[in-house]
């Protein structure tokens, strides 16, 4: 069990935003370019200052596919792997 400070209130998380799932990018949809596709390991080395290696890409029409099905990712967005 957890005890979080008092002054804090517990909520749902769906009340309080609105979650939803995307669609699953596989390996081969992976290119050498096109849309930057990132992966938590280069969120984790652009955090650490380090350069991100093996870069990614996905097509613009895969990207698109995603997106229409799953909804485009807005600046302010929270996004959990």
């Amino acid at each position: 069990m957890v005890n979080y400070p008092k002054d804090w209130d517990m909520t749902e998380l769906g009340t309080k935003c609105e979650v939803t799932s995307s669609k699953r990018v596989f390996e081969s949809e992976w290119k050498t370019s096109g849309i930057p596709f990132l992966r938590t390991r280069d969120i984790a080395s652009f955090h650490a200052g380090m350069e991100q290696k093996d870069k990614l890409f996905i097509s613009e029409s895969t990207y698109y596919e995603k997106v229409k099905v799953s909804g485009e990712p807005h600046i302010g967005d929270l996004l959990v792997t």
